[in-house]
């Protein structure tokens, strides 16, 4: 509050929620912390702290414990100390305003509409002449070519637009593309958003989906709003780029990314125990999170990393509040390893990775 700028770069924890802060977590991403915090309106009232996450256009997520909404239209966010302008990343501190755009830089893209006047203006009034009335909202001129004795049989209106030289209208229509939100689960994100193309002019529009050794390129259908990326590790964060491939008016293609947003996927309490060992059985006891989506899998015992044998898993059971309790056969081995295999979901294989060791001697 004294107008000093601290970089944070490890972990942090926040310990203070009673005193209002504001913290850049990265581009276009502030976190708020305050008794009371409340927009320009009054219809946002939350309180502790609030996630603000902007996309590239200006348009709004808030997150919180209580609050997981979107708005398009600017918000100014108002706590007992400061203001912040969201969609401009402006703080109002103490009579200052300050330009957040300036710490660690932005690639918000927010311009303010502006203010539509209309002027008209007369001239000539009345008698032989002429008649212009010029109105700024539309770019349109009438003008109106009166004789001496007032007849207005004779008139002429000539409306005068933006043309090429054949008269035909030339106007662009617009187009454009966002990144909405996210939801996530243990193996996927469900990636919402919005393609405007009315002319076609996108050649592709596509999702880059990074996180470890996923890497994906995924190309998205202009007319459906929402994209589920599947096959993804549980707890890992994942990066998501939103771009397109356009052809310029020389005939080139051109790459844009339009927004970028990080998400992880849900940790998922599984687990899996060797119970006990005897002379010809290996007992174990599994529980699969219930969140786990997932339709059947197999485990298979390996003895010195030579597989032994393979059995269906009880998935119902293993997601039961009890677990599965089962058993495989077993032969001497040292070395003695349970893995769950060629999981699947709708037939879909995903990843899942949990296994039990244990030593024989």
């Amino acid at each position: 509050m004294d107008g000093t700028v601290s970089k944070l770069t490890q972990n942090n924890t926040i310990s203070r929620i009673s005193e209002d802060q504001l913290y850049k977590l990265g581009d276009r991403k502030y976190m708020v912390i305050g008794n009371n915090i409340v927009n320009q309106t009054g219809a946002l009232s939350t309180q502790n702290y609030l996630l603000i996450l902007l996309d590239k256009a200006g348009n709004t997520y808030l997150l919180n414990n209580e609050l997981n909404s979107k708005t398009i239209n600017p918000m100014v966010i108002r706590t007992q100390t400061f203001e912040f302008d969201v969609a401009n990343e402006k703080l109002i501190y103490q009579g200052n305003e300050i330009d957040l755009k300036k710490i660690i830089g932005s690639t918000n893209n927010y311009v303010e509409p502006e203010e539509e006047t209309e002027q008209n203006t007369v001239l000539g009034q009345g008698g032989t002449g002429t008649t212009i009335i010029q109105n700024n909202n539309n770019n349109q001129t009438n003008i109106e070519n009166n004789n001496q004795n007032n007849n207005y049989q004779n008139n002429q209106n000539i409306n005068i637009s933006n043309s090429d030289n054949n008269g035909e209208e030339k106007t662009e229509l617009s187009r454009s593309v966002a990144l909405k939100g996210t939801s996530v689960g243990s193996n996927y994100i469900d990636v919402e958003y919005l393609i405007t193309d009315p002319e076609n002019k996108y050649q592709t529009v596509y999702l880059l989906v990074d996180g470890g050794e996923i890497s994906k390129n995924i190309a998205l259908d202009k007319d459906q709003t929402s994209y589920r990326i599947t096959n993804l590790v549980p707890n890992r964060e994942y990066k998501i780029t939103l771009a397109v491939k356009q052809i310029d008016e020389d005939g080139q293609a051109q790459e844009t990314i339009e927004d970028v947003v990080i998400a992880r996927t849900v940790k998922l309490e599984s687990s899996m125990t060797i119970t006990k060992i005897t002379g010809n059985t290996i007992s174990f006891h599994m529980k699969i999170d219930r969140n786990q989506n997932m339709d059947e899998a197999e485990l298979v015992l390996y003895l010195d990393g030579e597989e032994k044998e393979r059995i269906a898993v009880n998935v119902e059971q293993a997601m039961s509040s009890s677990g599965w309790n089962g058993s495989m056969s077993y032969s001497y081995g040292t070395d003695i390893v349970l893995r769950v295999e060629n999981a699947k979901s709708n037939g879909n294989e995903i990843v899942f990775d949990l296994q039990a060791k244990a030593k024989n001697y």
